[in-house]
């Protein structure tokens, strides 16, 4: 999520101060630009389809999303995205074989 930089920390009275209000929602300051007035915002969000045992179960079906082929599929891959706000949550292990052998993709 992207906000407006000034006027929230205006609102707040610092970053400390908003970031404190967001974590009471499960929402993260993750990044900032002066340059562009923006602050940005992640949230974990599970995935609908996610099996208890953290299996996608639309991942062989034509449901399957065109962003979730292009998703990482493990955390090794997150650390080319240097700006990624998608870290995986405390206790959500990465789906194992979610690409089905393209995770080399995402390590360019």
């Amino acid at each position: 999520m992207t906000v407006v930089r000034d006027i929230t920390l205006q609102q707040h009275g610092s970053l400390k101060e908003l970031e404190l209000y967001l974590s009471y929602r499960g929402i993260r300051v993750v990044g900032s630009n002066e340059k562009r007035n923006q602050l940005y915002y992640s949230m974990d969000v599970s995935c609908s389809e996610l099996t208890a045992d953290n299996q996608c179960r639309v991942h062989d079906s034509p449901e399957k999303p065109l962003i979730c082929h292009r998703f990482p599929s493990a955390k090794r891959t997150l650390k080319t995205f240097r700006n990624a706000a998608t870290p995986f949550p405390l206790g959500v292990k990465p789906i194992r074989n979610y690409v089905n052998g393209l995770a080399g993709v995402f390590d360019n």
